[in-house]
């Protein structure tokens, strides 16, 4: 047999494809572990240097034929002046003051809310500063109560006397359950509580014979709190200086008497009413508030501070206040003339007109014998 014919070469592989021109090759290789450079580069480039690109069109990637170029500078690192915005989602602080006794400075609660408030109408602020911030919360509240109801807030005056009538009995608890006794003196149940009484929205004042222990006592800087405490009007604005300077009556023109201050001292009974004129004149003046005379109410534990008032209301010349004799349902045993207890909460009323407290019934008489 012949020889078996010798196996075909294998066919070359295809020829490699022509290699693209250097311009167009790209080499793309991509490190174990990279790092942003891009910050420094522009940091550290400089800027008198230009840069000069010059673009060659994609269907022609040979020859002469170029398009114009424009020369660029590098810019400037821009990320510090990126714009931000500090977003803060918090609430706004609040702030709550609660009525506190005498003997402990005015408390500041946080955002929490306060805890329910009874009835009970709220113990005044004894501020111990002239610019406390207790001071400063009271003229606030005066303003929102006058902001509150301006047809009504503001359009009268409370007048009051101060000893057994604002105050009770120095020590005194047992028979007067309502007082607010204190270690210097003891207020009645009206001083105590005449936020919850028309007063409320009234402007207030006081006419009192004595001068309070003067300028440096107790007394006058818990009365203070106590007129302007929260849920009153108070003095409204009108109290000028330290809250200790009360003020003497001038009465030298009698007609139109003057005072500086809603608080009165060293007044006569036969002078309350022109007390009350001068301070209601004040009110007028200094808050320029319409007050008519049938809108003024003075309250006292004596009839002889109320009788003024009584002879004012029958002359055709003197503005005509309403006047009320209080403290009636306890009278001193050693000064039967003079309130126990000072006035009542419920004794605090707009009746118009003068009143008196009821004469004592007679003592029972004995019976006759039999003719």
């Amino acid at each position: 047999l012949p020889p078996p014919l010798p196996l075909p070469p294998p066919r070359p592989p295809p020829p490699l494809p022509a290699l693209p021109p250097r311009s167009a090759r790209t080499k793309i290789s991509r490190p174990s572990r990279s790092v942003s450079v891009s910050s420094s580069i522009a940091a550290s480039a400089s800027s008198s240097v230009p840069k000069r690109t010059m673009p060659m069109p994609l269907d022609r990637p040979f020859g002469p034929s170029r398009t114009s170029a424009y020369s660029t500078f590098p810019a400037r690192a821009k990320w510090s002046l990126s714009p931000f915005h500090v977003v803060s989602y918090d609430r706004l602080p609040t702030k709550t003051l609660h009525g506190l006794d005498s003997s402990s400075p005015p408390r500041e609660y946080g955002a929490a809310r306060a805890p329910p408030r009874s009835r009970r109408s709220p113990k005044p602020y004894i501020c111990e500063r002239e610019e406390s911030s207790c001071l400063r919360l009271c003229r606030l509240q005066q303003e929102l109560v006058l902001d509150r109801s301006p047809m009504q807030a503001g359009s009268c005056v409370c007048a009051f006397d101060l000893v057994r009538t604002l105050t009770g009995r120095r020590g005194v608890s047992a028979e007067c359950r309502s007082n607010s006794a204190l270690s210097h003196l003891t207020v009645s149940d009206a001083g105590a509580h005449l936020s919850r009484s028309f007063c409320a929205r009234c402007f207030l004042g006081v006419v009192t014979e004595g001068d309070g222990g003067g300028s440096a006592s107790s007394l006058r800087r818990i009365m203070y709190s106590y007129l302007t405490s929260p849920g009153l009007l108070g003095f409204g604005g009108a109290w000028r200086g330290d809250r200790s300077a009360w003020d003497v009556v001038n009465a030298a023109n009698a007609s139109s008497p003057k005072v500086d201050q809603p608080i009165a001292m060293y007044v006569e009974p036969a002078d309350k009413y022109v007390a009350v004129r001068a301070i209601v004149d004040l009110y007028r003046r200094r808050t320029g508030r319409s007050i008519p005379d049938s809108h003024v109410f003075f309250f006292s534990d004596t009839a002889a501070d109320v009788a003024p008032f009584e002879t004012a209301s029958a002359s055709a010349s003197l503005p005509r206040y309403n006047a009320r004799q209080v403290a009636c349902g306890v009278r001193d045993p050693d000064m039967p003339a003079a309130g126990f207890c000072g006035a009542a909460l419920s004794e605090i009323v707009d009746t118009p007109g003068v009143s008196f407290c009821d004469a004592p019934p007679p003592p029972p008489r004995s019976p006759l014998p039999p003719p």
